[in-house]
């Protein structure tokens, strides 16, 4: 995955739902090209929208992401 990819999907579970990405599990090829396309690794990956930090975790057997979905609540940066 890369960084890009990332910031992709952040935006478009936000758009479509409100939902936050809050964490990664991803397969250790996914997991090397994140590490690789980042300033600091993936220990310090961050939502771009939410301000958040998004906790990734490598050996998974396919790429997924937990999404936490606010619906009603504001937008914990204040954006609309």
């Amino acid at each position: 995955m890369k960084l890009a990819e990332f910031n992709d999907l952040c935006l478009r579970e936000w758009g479509e739902a409100r939902g936050e990405v809050i964490s990664l599990s991803l397969t250790d090829e996914s997991y090397e090209e994140l590490a690789a396309d980042t300033a600091k690794g993936t220990a310090a990956l961050v939502n771009p929208l939410t301000r958040t930090e998004v906790k990734v975790a490598a050996g998974a057997a396919t790429d997924t992401a937990e999404v936490r979905r606010h619906y009603a609540e504001p937008h914990p940066a204040g954006i609309p």
